[in-house]
């Protein structure tokens, strides 16, 4: 184990966390561990200093897609931040719409309704990603609503086949406010701007992030 995070869970009171009901906490091995030491930069990560983290479900949940795709926010590496002073401490939940995403981001929204993360993390929700296109089944459906309601507030968004055959450096990024106004994307590419849901999604959580506590 790294000795950059917690070996058992942070069991402290969590004064940001709002409980609940009948969300127990999953078992320890479906629990996200918790970084000790400030989450280290890395390269291809997101910026060094984001106004809020993606913390991945599982793996291919679609972080590294978010993080190319939205300037200002970052990759957890599928740790919870350690509330430590000056950094973010603000988490975005990401997961797949399929069944072991959802019960993934269920076992993470009830860790942090039961308080097994340190203070003063802020959830702010859950993103979901269609993980193919077409109308979701009604069980998924079903699944994905639970989940939703578990968290402070959630998105969905959905498949964009052209981004199959995209590379990340080549994906438009949108900056929270640039000179052609809220929502352009750069110019890296040819297209404009992210699509409705992605653009809805980016400029809601640059308003939630900004809201409250940022850093711990």
């Amino acid at each position: 184990m790294s000795a950059a995070v917690w070996s058992t869970p942070f069991t402290s009171g969590h004064i940001g966390a709002a409980h609940v009901p009948g969300l127990a906490p999953p078992p320890r091995e479906r629990q996200a561990l918790v970084w000790r030491d400030p989450v280290p930069a890395a390269a291809g990560m997101g910026t060094a200093d984001p106004s809020w983290w993606w913390l991945g479900a599982h793996g291919g949940a679609g972080v590294s897609t978010l993080t190319a795709l939205i300037a200002g926010s970052a990759d957890v590496q599928r740790m919870w931040p350690g509330g430590h002073p000056g950094q973010c401490a603000n988490v975005v939940l990401v997961a797949r719409t399929h069944t072991e995403g959802l019960e993934r981001a269920r076992d993470l929204a009830a860790q942090y309704s039961a308080r097994f993360v340190p203070p003063p993390i802020r959830l702010l929700g859950l993103v979901t990603i269609a993980d193919a296109p077409g109308r979701l089944p009604t069980p998924l459906r079903r699944l994905r609503n639970l989940v939703s309601a578990a968290v402070p507030q959630a998105w969905h968004l959905p498949w964009i086949p052209e981004w199959r055959t995209t590379r990340l450096a080549e994906l438009p990024q949108w900056q929270p406010a640039t000179p052609a106004g809220p929502g352009a994307a750069t110019a890296n590419t040819p297209t404009a701007l992210l699509p409705p849901a992605y653009l809805a999604c980016a400029e809601e959580l640059t308003e939630l992030a900004s809201a409250g506590p940022a850093t711990g």
